[in-house]
């Protein structure tokens, strides 16, 4: 009789509240290597023209054309806080799969492989006109000696661990079809031919686990196909528009009687285009304006907004 799937979340925090000393430590289970990669990484060079990446593909056609064509940076950037951010990501993986590969070691049926140092390249082939896409997943879980799930492992903030958590108790696919980690783990499966993606998020901030099971969409590629020829075009052609078609519009604030807009500028979509590395070359024309404050957490926060089209130039 094949075994059951793995609450996943339920290993992790089992294996953390029963400490008990390593056997020999391979590389994968020294976070320290995990964390220094960010100190000497090279390869995030944001003014270099860059093809599709299974990580980024995601992102909307017209931040797509931008990238791969080489336009220079005109939004966020990568600063030393974003690599402490990605670092902590890193330790976080590490950490898991660490505590998920000794959990299963009493398992026979179940076991890791390709994580830490050991990651496989995959490679992604949209179809014809198109070079392959790579990526790294963070490991694959093999079930009765073969390979069943796409281990993906997300470090969250509180906000995005438990908008996911609620979806979970009603019975929803936490990452929806507007979700950029969807069309990630989406493309792992579709490369390896795999049914199953095994997804363990963390809180940055409680330390709480969660886990699910992510199965493959047989409409995915057609759907990357169509939105890679959109990224294709020049950008001021390519469209906001991100892989699952949802078009990236301001959001204008209304009168909750008279309909007509409260504000004098609308707000642009914070989730991506606040995160996006050409918003100021995307929204410029719309007249953009940048408003930057400090959350509860002390951390930048940036607002971007553009002037309402009847109220063209106005403070």
């Amino acid at each position: 009789m094949s075994p059951q799937p793995l609450d996943l979340a339920a290993l992790v925090r089992e294996r953390f509240a029963n400490p008990r000393p390593w056997p020999d430590a391979p590389d994968y289970r020294t976070p320290g290597r995990a964390a220094l990669r960010q100190l000497h990484d090279v390869d995030r060079d944001e003014e270099a023209p860059r093809g599709p990446r299974m990580s980024g593909i995601g992102k909307c056609a017209r931040a797509l054309s931008y990238r791969w064509r080489g336009v220079p940076v005109d939004g966020r950037r990568l600063d030393g806080r974003s690599r402490i951010v990605f670092t902590l990501g890193d330790v976080v993986e590490s950490l898991v799969v660490s505590a998920l590969v000794d959990a299963l070691d009493d398992r026979p049926a179940w076991t890791l492989h390709n994580v830490g140092e050991d990651q496989t390249r995959v490679y992604l082939s949209p179809g014809e006109g198109f070079a392959p896409i790579p990526g790294h997943p963070d490991g694959l879980l093999y079930r009765d000696g073969q390979p069943w799930a796409v281990l993906e492992i997300k470090s969250a903030s509180s906000f995005a661990f438990q908008r996911a958590r609620r979806a979970l108790a009603e019975g929803v696919e936490p990452w929806g079809p507007g979700e950029s980690y969807r069309y990630q783990l989406q493309g792992y499966l579709a490369a390896l031919d795999l049914d199953v993606g095994a997804v363990v998020m963390v809180s940055k901030d409680s330390g709480a686990v969660l886990s699910w099971y992510h199965h493959r969409d047989p409409e995915y590629l057609p759907q990357l196909r169509e939105h890679l020829e959109r990224a294709s075009l020049p950008p001021e052609e390519a469209p906001r528009m991100l892989p699952d078609g949802t078009v990236l519009a301001p959001r204008v604030d209304l009168h909750k009687t008279r309909g007509t807009p409260n504000k004098r500028h609308n707000e642009v979509p914070k989730f991506p285009c606040g995160y996006c590395s050409h918003f100021g070359h995307c929204w410029r024309p719309e007249g953009l304006i940048k408003r930057t404050a400090t959350d509860y957490r002390g951390a930048p926060s940036l607002a971007l907004y553009v002037n309402r089209p009847d109220l063209e130039g106005t403070p």
